[in-house]
Parts: structure tokens; sequence; C-alpha cells
């Protein structure tokens, strides 16, 4: 999924207002042990995701072009089911990636394993 935001916006507080939404629903605050048999729940989780500043690529057709081979290379990038805890999206069952693309533009972008839906 991705969201395109225009106007002036809060990074820091886009990712509070998702980890408030995860602390929420059990679902994602999941992993699984190395087999995928056994879900556990994460008692809380902190989210850790560097913004991907595509502002300084002047060209606004060649800063198009590097968010499309983002969004591929995130889309095929695996998920891995990590076991024991989760301690940050990377090793979770979804991952955000936020990209700066001008002053005024963000680009969330959301990766969900199948298994989430």
């Amino acid at each position: 999924m991705t969201l395109r935001f225009t106007g002036t916006i809060s990074v820091p507080r886009l990712i509070r207002s998702v980890e408030r939404l995860v602390q929420r629903h059990d679902a994602l605050r999941a992993s699984f042990d190395e087999l995928g048999s056994l879900m556990q729940i994460s008692s809380a989780l902190r989210i850790a995701v560097p913004v991907t500043d595509l502002s300084n690529i002047a060209d606004q057709a060649e800063r198009e072009k590097r968010l499309q081979n983002l969004i591929s290379q995130e889309t095929a990038l695996p998920f891995t089911l990590p076991a024991g805890r989760c301690s940050a999206v990377k090793s979770c069952c979804w991952r955000l990636t936020p990209l700066q693309l001008s002053s005024p533009d963000t680009i969330l972008f959301a990766t969900a394993g199948r298994w989430m839906f």
C-alpha cells in the first residue's frame, strides 16, 4: 500500500501514530517461531524506520523513476520469520518505508506478508 502526502508532514509523528495503532492490534505485533507454526505477540513494539530522502534529486522524472525502483525493491524483499520477540519492523510480518520526495511531498510505503491478510 502506498500513501502519498502533500503538504507539511512530521514523519516522527506519523511513526508515533502507527506505533499507537500497533499497540491496539495484537496481529501487528506478531512474530513466529522458525517453523512458522507458533505465533508470539510482543507486548510492545518500537518502530525504527529511517526515512529515504529523494528530495536532493532535482529532476522530477528521475526522482519518480528512483521512487518506483525503491518500491519494486521493497516489494521483492522477503520477510523472515523471526524466532522470539519482534523488536523491529524489519523482522516482523510488515514494514514501513517513508520516502521524502520533495519539501511538501512524502510517500509512506507499507508492505505486509500475505499471511497478514
